[in-house]
């Protein structure tokens, strides 16, 4: 039984530092998909109650991330990448107040470039990465409903129903370029890459607004071609 155990601990080891680094001096591109959390920091909006105003903070909200990236091995132990993503970032606000419901949903497409420094952790297949996305804002789409404020409330009606609805494009309210630092880890074994990024945003998302920027998670599944 014992000899069992240490066999396997063997294996287990054999798989955590196995050579997935690639040579210094070689190419090799990963194309990746995944999934993409995201929401604006500091974003708030106000719902009317009575004389008061609460103020409903932004969600994350769930996107779609795909793209390649095309890593350089610069010596044993470091290297660069940059890559080329479609990603939808965005962010909502979700509320209840006097009977009804707030929902504001964002939906921003980015073309996105990462430019990242890696750093393998030894001889094992971790690698730690760092630099920034550079993106542009292909197109944003926005959803409101909102059925928290009764208008038109009569003595006879005190309840009337109040609904609003719109959907539509609002490119224009946002910049088109967006930068944001990012902070990742990756696990590569057998060329098959699992990668965990979180995205700090620098700069402005409204151009009216000079608080809100971007937070984001990417968690990405990819596959390596050496070249």
């Amino acid at each position: 039984m014992k000899r069992k155990l240490i066999a396997l601990c063997l294996l287990f080891l054999a798989a955590m530092t196995g050579r997935a680094q690639h040579e210094p001096g070689t190419f090799t591109l990963y194309p990746k998909l995944g999934v993409e959390w995201s929401k604006f920091n500091n974003d708030e909006i106000a719902i009317a109650t009575g004389a008061e105003a609460n103020w409903v903070d932004a969600s994350y909200r769930t996107g779609f991330v795909g793209g390649a990236e095309l890593h350089y091995q610069f010596s044993q132990f470091g290297g660069a990448a940059v890559g080329l993503f479609f990603d939808q970032m965005g962010s909502k606000n979700e509320a209840e107040a006097d009977g009804g419901n707030l929902n504001l949903k964002q939906r921003l497409n980015y073309l996105t470039m990462p430019l990242l420094a890696t750093f393998n952790l030894g001889y094992t297949n971790f690698q730690l990465k760092g630099g920034v996305n550079l993106s542009y804002l292909l197109n944003a789409k926005v959803k409101y409903e909102d059925s928290t404020i009764p208008i038109g409330a009569t003595d006879s009606d005190p309840k009337a129903d109040y609904y609003a609805h719109y959907e539509g494009t609002n490119t224009g309210v946002f910049h088109r370029f967006n930068v944001a630092l990012a902070l990742g880890a990756s696990y590569e074994w057998r060329n098959i890459i699992l990668d965990a990024r979180y995205n700090f945003g620098l700069s402005n998302v409204y151009k009216q607004d000079n608080k809100p920027s971007t937070r984001s998670f990417w968690l990405t599944l990819g596959y390596g071609f050496k070249l």
